[in-house]
């Protein structure tokens, strides 16, 4: 059993990593040994049942347990969840997550699998690498155009495990053709070349000869390059062992040479799994592959943003203890995963719109789901108001409520992404194309933390 799980089961009761509940066993049989009146021996509820025969109960099932890798990745707020469910408002100030973009943390392949990069170093001295754990999907978000995974970190020396869920609207890539120049066309052990149409061992050839053949497994054209005598040689098993003056082109698209799309944001999760004497950290996260870098204050007109959110939650019913102190009643603390929906409308400015609504947002991260089970939070996110002429976004601001209780405290952080390269004929500037942020929030009764993503 994990570190984790001691800790966590030896409290008999239910926290999270990511959306892992854990539960004590329960149930145990009972029965009586005493006769009946004729004699006989009573009949006796199954084994695992509760109660007396004939009124046997079958044992509540124990939350499910999911004892397997999760997810990490990305800049955020950290915090901490101890295994009495208290989720602890962030150790650091929530970070504005566009100070920098990580081009490369995203890689979708043409079949449509996703791998990461996390930006740390990955050598034998610091061997911190990101695996997606294939046979243990990410929640679906519900949200047309965003793909998630759950991916684990492995640390220099096993040290705290780290793990979670990372969702991406990433585009598909865009397959292209092998093209090498006769100057960068050599043959060795890993760029080996064959030729599928008969032709001299060592033979000559002038400027625009083609021959078919292959280089580096991929079927196409060598043509003798302008201004060049093209020779190739090849071994008495008609493999190719030198090549001079040629180009080289596919006839089809290599799969592994896709151009990776743009512009796309990932957010999401983690939780450090910690030694049994300290709370296990967490981590929200939201970035983008290209940080809006153009004045947004120079922007008119106003957008809407949509997309979706992710992250964790816990939740608890309290009581006063024996010594006055009040704490969740035992087995009341729910934890695991949630997936919601996200949506920002910014105003930017412009004469088409209210001075006095000039540069702010507003919008909600709403339909929280855990599987298909509704949770009844709801995050309020907005900049600050001021009065008069509104020159630059306020700082933002939350509002946040689980079913009745209202938030004892709540943040959010949040980045501009896209491109802001202005047209070539107009010279308009566009809009960020997405949002990306962090949020927190916490009640009497629960806590809930996670990342985002929208697009316009």
């Amino acid at each position: 059993m994990s570190t984790l799980s001691n800790k966590l089961v030896a409290a008999c009761m239910v926290t999270a990593i990511s959306m892992v509940m854990y539960g004590c066993g329960g149930g145990g049989s009972s029965s009586s040994t005493a006769m009946t009146g004729n004699g006989e021996m009573p009949m006796m509820c199954a084994e695992g049942q509760t109660g007396m025969y004939p009124d046997c109960m079958d044992p509540e099932p124990d939350p499910p347990r999911y004892d397997g890798p999760k997810t990490l990745m990305g800049i955020g707020a950290y915090g901490e969840l101890a295994s009495d469910g208290t989720l602890s408002s962030a150790k650091n100030a929530p970070e504005v997550v566009a100070v920098s973009g990580q081009t490369n943390a995203v890689h979708r392949a043409v079949d449509g699998t996703l791998t990461f990069e996390d930006g740390t170093q990955d050598d034998d001295a610091n061997p911190n690498s990101l695996t997606v754990v294939d046979d243990d999907p990410a929640p679906d978000v519900g949200v047309d155009g965003w793909m998630g995974s759950r991916v684990m970190k492995t640390v220099a020396d096993d040290a705290n495990p780290e793990a979670g869920i990372v969702y991406t609207n990433i585009g598909e890539p865009t397959p292209v053709k092998l093209m090498v120049a006769q100057g960068d066309l050599n043959v060795d052990a890993d760029n080996a070349a064959t030729i599928t149409e008969p032709v001299a061992n060592i033979g000559q050839y002038t400027e625009g000869a083609t021959l078919m053949g292959t280089f580096r497994d991929a079927a196409g054209t060598f043509t003798c390059a302008a201004g060049q005598t093209c020779t190739i040689t090849r071994n008495e098993d008609d493999e190719v062992t030198a090549i001079s003056g040629w180009d080289f082109e596919s006839t089809d698209p290599v799969d592994s040479l896709a151009t990776q799309a743009g512009d796309y944001l990932f957010f999401g999760a983690w939780l450090e799994t910690t030694p049994d004497d300290a709370p296990n950290n967490f981590k929200a996260f939201a970035n983008g592959s290209t940080p809006y870098t153009g004045n947004v204050t120079g922007l008119t007109g106003s957008a809407t943003y949509e997309g979706a959110a992710a992250g964790m939650y816990a939740t608890k019913v309290n009581e006063i203890k024996a010594d006055g102190t009040v704490g969740p009643v035992d087995g009341s603390v729910m934890a695991g995963e949630f997936t919601a929906k996200a949506r920002l409308s910014v105003n930017f400015g412009g004469t088409a719109l209210a001075q006095d609504t000039h540069f702010m947002i507003t919008g909600a991260i709403h339909d929280f789901m855990d599987g298909d089970q509704a949770l009844d939070f709801m995050i309020n996110l907005s900049t600050a108001a001021g009065t008069g002429v509104r020159t630059e976004f306020g700082a933002p601001e939350a509002s946040a409520s689980y079913g009745t209780s209202p938030h004892t405290s709540a943040s959010w952080s949040y980045g501009f992404f896209g491109d802001s390269t202005a047209d070539a004929t107009t010279n308009v500037v566009p809009m960020p194309s997405g949002v990306a942020g962090i949020f927190d929030a916490h009640f009497a009764n629960g806590h809930i933390a996670g990342g985002f993503g929208a697009t316009r």
